[in-house]
């Protein structure tokens, strides 16, 4: 079990969310 890993994908998943909310506000 890597936690780096773990963090690592926590991040990117938040990250993605927080890309789609900010498309989702400019339309």
């Amino acid at each position: 079990m890597r936690l780096v890993s773990i963090i690592t994908l926590l991040f990117y998943i938040i990250h993605i969310n927080g890309y789609a909310q900010a498309i989702n506000v400019e339309r």
